[in-house]
C-alpha cells in the first residue's frame, strides 16, 4: 500500500491489498492475488471497440508513461515525477507519491513483437466510449469486505466513475460514486466496509486508472463454546466477550479472546447469588454488581475495583446499587441507586461522578413511596440511556434519558396501558432502542415511535421477546423468542427487510456446526457492526456453555 488508507478497522480477519506491481507493463491481466497470497481474483477489462471476448484490462507504468499518457504518471513533475496535469499539483488530490505499476483499460491491445505485451499501453478516453468496464470476480476467494481503492486521473470535464457490488447470486448490493480528481489527480478512496461483495464492477466512463484496493476477506460463519459459563457482554469491536461463572463462590469473570481462543481469569465479582457483571468496554473495563454489601462497581485490570458508592445516606439494607451497563470509552456507566429501597436510575461519568437521573413515572395508587427506576443500558457514545420506571399501573415502562439527567417515557399507544415493557438494548448513537413491552418484542426510534418486532415465522401469539442486542446502525437486532411456555427458545436476528428469523437457521446455512445436543438458548450482545454475538446456551443435562458466535453480516441480507 503505498498511500495508507486508514486501516483501524475491527479486529478480526486482516485488511489484505491487491496491488498491480510486480506485472510488466502492457501485460493483460486476468487474475492477481492479493498481497497476502489470497485468490486469484479475476480480472476482465471490457473495452467496447475490442468486444467482450477480449480482456482489456492492461498494466501501466505510471513511473514511465507511453501513449502520451503523462496524465497518469506518477508522482506529479511539481514532485519529481512524470506526471502532468492540474489535479496533481498541490492540493485535494495532488499526486505525490509514486504509484508503480496501475490497472487500466486498453484503448488497443497492439502486440508488434509477438512476446504477450502490449507495445506503449494507452487507457481508453471518455470520447471513445463512456461504457468501458473492469470487473473484479471474488469466486475464488469468496465473499469479501470492499474497503477503498486508489483512483488515478479522473478528469472533472468526464463522468465519474460508478462502483457497483453484487453479491454471490448476482444481486446488486450497492454503488458508490468516484469523485473526480482532475487530470493526473489521485483520490484514496473510502468505500466504507461494503459487505458480501463477490464481484465488483467498476463503469470507468471516462480516462483513468485503479490501483491498491483494499478489502478484507469475511471469514466463515463459526461457533465457539465454554462449558460452565454463561455469555454477558462482547467489546464494541468484537475482540473480547465477557464471561462469568454462575457456580463460582466469588463470582470469576473471564476474559475471553474472541480471536484466539484464549480464556482468562481477571477478578471476581462477589457471591453469583448477588453479585454478577453486566457490561464490558471498548477498554476493557467492566461493570458489575459488585461485593457485599453489593455497590455499583467497575473494574479495570490496571486499578482494580471501584465502587461508586451512594448519594443518598439509607440504601436499602446494607445494599447500596449496582451497576447495569458501561459505554465504549469506559467513561459512563448507569445503573439503580437504592434510596430507602426505591429504585433509582444514575448515570456515572469519570469526570462528574454519580448523578441521579430525572425521577419518572408515578407510584401505585395510596402509595407514598416514589416510582421505582432504573437505568439499565447506555449508548456506546454514553449519550443515551434506557431502561424502565414503575407507573401508577405497572411496575416498569419503558423509559429513556438523555446525558443531561433528563428524560421521558416512550409513548404508549401501541400495546396495552396495563403491560409492564422495558428497554434491553440502546445503539451504539443512541438513535434505536429495543425492548420487551406486553411479552413482545418492539423497537423505538424519534421518527418511527414504538414499532412491534412482530414474530418469528410459524410462532403464534402469546410468547416473550427479549432484543437484547443492536448492531450495525439499527440494522440488526438479536435476541432470545420464547413462541410458547413449552417451547424451546429460539435465538433469532431482526432485520426491517425480513423481520425475525432464527439465527441457528442462518448460522447453519452459512457452515456453522451447532452440536445437536446443544441449544443456544439467548444472544446477550454483538458487535458493533454485528459479526461477533455472544450468548448462553445448555445442553441435554441442563450443563450451561457460553458461546461465541460468528458470521459475516452478509449472512442477514445487508
Amino acid at each position: 500500500m503505498k498511500r495508507g488508507l486508514a486501516t483501524n478497522r475491527r479486529a478480526g480477519p486482516p485488511i489484505e491489498l491487491i496491488s498491480f506491481e510486480g506485472f510488466p507493463a502492457g501485460a493483460i491481466l486476468s487474475s492477481v492475488f492479493t498481497t497476502a497470497g489470497s485468490g486469484p481474483v479475476a480480472i476482465r477489462g471490457y473495452n467496447p471497440f475490442i468486444g467482450l471476448d477480449t480482456n482489456a484490462a492492461l498494466i501501466f507504468d505510471s513511473s514511465f508513461p507511453t501513449g502520451g499518457d503523462f496524465d497518469l504518471g506518477t508522482p506529479h513533475v511539481s514532485f519529481g515525477g512524470p506526471g502532468i496535469g492540474p489535479g496533481g499539483r498541490a492540493g485535494p488530490f495532488q499526486n505525490d507519491e509514486p504509484q508503480g505499476k496501475i490497472l487500466i483499460i486498453g484503448e488497443n491491445l497492439n502486440d508488434w513483437e509477438g512476446d504477450g505485451l502490449v507495445n506503449s499501453p494507452d487507457d481508453l478516453n471518455a470520447a471513445a466510449s463512456p461504457n468501458a468496464t473492469l470487473l473484479f470476480d471474488f469466486a475464488a476467494v469468496g465473499s469479501v469486505t470492499i474497503l477503498g481503492i486508489t483512483i488515478i486521473d479522473v478528469e472533472a470535464s468526464e463522468q465519474p466513475p460508478i462502483i457497483t457490488y453484487f453479491d454471490s447470486t448476482g444481486a446488486t448490493l450497492g454503488t458508490a460514486i468516484v469523485p473526480a480528481t482532475g487530470d493526473n489527480g489521485v483520490a484514496e478512496v473510502d468505500l466504507g466496509g461494503v459487505t458480501g461483495v463477490s464481484q465488483m464492477l467498476i463503469n470507468m466512463r471516462g480516462s483513468g486508472a485503479v490501483d491498491d484496493l483494499l478489502l478484507r476477506r469475511e471469514e466463515p460463519g463459526s461457533i465457539a463454546f465454554v462449558r460452565n459459563l454463561v455469555g454477558v457482554d462482547v467489546t464494541p469491536d468484537g475482540g473480547t466477550a465477557l464471561l462469568f461463572d454462575l457456580g463460582s463462590t466469588n463470582g470469576n469473570t473471564y476474559f475471553y479472546d474472541t480471536e484466539s481462543g484464549a480464556l482468562e481469569l481477571k477478578t471476581t465479582v462477589g457471591s453469583p447469588f448477588r453479585d454478577f457483571p453486566t457490561g464490558i468496554s471498548g477498554t476493557r473495563r467492566v461493570s458489575a454488581h459488585h461485593g457485599d454489601p453489593v455497590e455499583a462497581g467497575l473494574w479495570t485490570e490496571a486499578g482494580g475495583w471501584l465502587d461508586l458508592g451512594n448519594v443518598y445516606p439509607l440504601g436499602c439494607g446494607v445494599d447500596q446499587g449496582s451497576a447495569w451497563d458501561i459505554s465504549a470509552d469506559g467513561n459512563a456507566a448507569v445503573g439503580l441507586l437504592w434510596n430507602e429501597c426505591n429504585g433509582v436510575a444514575f448515570r456515572w461519568t469519570s469526570a462528574g461522578g454519580l448523578m441521579p437521573l430525572e425521577l419518572l413515572g408515578a407510584s401505585f395508587p395510596g402509595s407514598t413511596n416514589p416510582p421505582t427506576n432504573r437505568a439499565t443500558k447506555i449508548s456506546d457514545d454514553g449519550a443515551v440511556v434506557g431502561g424502565f420506571a414503575q407507573t401508577d399501573l405497572v411496575d416498569r415502562w419503558p423509559a429513556l434519558w438523555e446525558a443531561d439527567g433528563s428524560g421521558f417515557l416512550l409513548p404508549g399507544g401501541v400495546f396495552p396501558v396495563d403491560a409492564p415493557g422495558e428497554v434491553l438494548s440502546v445503539s451504539a448513537d443512541g438513535s434505536m432502542v429495543a425492548g420487551i413491552w406486553n411479552f413482545e418484542g418492539f423497537y423505538w426510534t424519534e421518527s418511527a415511535g414504538v414499532v412491534p418486532l412482530g414474530l418469528l415465522p410459524g410462532a403464534l401469539p402469546g410468547g416473550q421477546t427479549f432484543p437484547n442486542a443492536i448492531a450495525a446502525s439499527g440494522q440488526l437486532i438479536f435476541g432470545k423468542a420464547s413462541p410458547g411456555f413449552f417451547d424451546p427458545p429460539v435465538v433469532f436476528v431482526w432485520t426491517a427487510a425480513d423481520g425475525m428469523r432464527s439465527l441457528v437457521d442462518i448460522a447453519v446455512a452459512n457452515g456453522v456446526d451447532i452440536p445437536a445436543n446443544i441449544t443456544l438458548d439467548n444472544i446477550l450482545a454483538a458487535s458493533t457492526d454485528g459479526s461477533v454475538l455472544v450468548g448462553s446456551a445448555f445442553d441435554f443435562s441442563f450443563r450451561s456453555y457460553a458461546f461465541v458466535l460468528k458470521l459475516p453480516v452478509s449472512a442477514y441480507g445487508l
